[in-house]
């Protein structure tokens, strides 16, 4: 845990400092690292102890249309009471003119005695595979639509219910992924 924390402090270091040398706005490398007291993620509340988490995200091209990424989150909280969590997701999207389309994959820990990253067998894989769509109508009228599904589900039956609670409501084919 202190080994995290003190990479985590000196990434931003390097970040504040690499800031202060030049402008990073042509640089293809976006770099952020957020401190929480919670985590949230679509209405569930994910973690409810105070968290560290570190966004990057590289441009493949040169308009930045096509970009991928990676996001990692971890709560600074005691293993042994079974708080803890810690979270790698890393993406690949497109947009362009306020539409984007991304396929995310999400790996959490959270109430797992042990969760292995390279597990994606469909019936106990921590992860969720999710097709993330949105637009975005710009600065004269400022609203963002998204539209997110969940292509491959997770063995965390928060995740679970609240999956099927929405799919089952809208379809039936949907509904058989999580399966």
């Amino acid at each position: 845990m202190k080994k995290v924390l003190c990479i985590l402090l000196a990434a931003f270091a390097v970040q504040i400092s690499t800031a202060q040398e030049k402008t990073l706005k042509d640089s293809p490398i976006d770099f952020s690292v957020d401190l929480k007291t919670s985590h949230l993620w679509r209405g569930l509340i994910i973690s409810d102890k105070p968290m560290a988490a570190v966004f990057i995200k590289l441009k493949l091209n040169k308009s930045g249309s096509f970009t991928t990424g990676f996001w990692g989150g971890m709560a600074f909280s005691n293993e042994s009471d079974g708080t803890s969590y810690k979270e790698i997701n890393y993406y690949m999207q497109y947009a362009n003119n306020g539409f984007s389309i991304g396929l995310w994959n999400l790996f959490n820990t959270r109430g797992a005695a042990s969760a292995d990253v390279w597990d994606y067998d469909k019936e106990t894989t921590r992860h969720i595979l999710d097709v993330r769509t949105s637009y975005n109508f710009g600065e004269s009228f400022p609203l963002t639509l998204e539209a997110d599904v969940f292509l491959l589900g997770s063995v965390d039956s928060q995740y679970k219910t609240v999956a099927r609670k929405y799919l089952i409501k809208s379809t039936k084919i949907t509904r058989n992924y999580l399966c």
